[in-house]
């Protein structure tokens, strides 16, 4: 079981990104944006899970997913 703050391993940037999409967060040109109305508790949750290893695989994900 794990708790609310505990980080999944391994680290699968398309899933936290659907999470993200969930609260209402948006990406765009390789950055995370929190657009209007988006759930800002949920999207403080998610992004307290980023350390400085999941940031870097979250941005060369977004940059692979822009090169498509």
């Amino acid at each position: 079981m794990q708790l609310p703050m505990q980080k999944p391993d391994p680290f699968n940037p398309a899933a936290w990104l659907t999470r993200w999409a969930a609260v209402g967060g948006g990406w765009a040109a390789g950055h995370l944006i929190r657009p209007p109305g988006h759930d800002p508790i949920g999207a403080n949750l998610l992004a307290a899970e980023l350390d400085d290893d999941r940031r870097q695989a979250l941005a060369e994900h977004l940059a692979m997913e822009m090169a498509e």
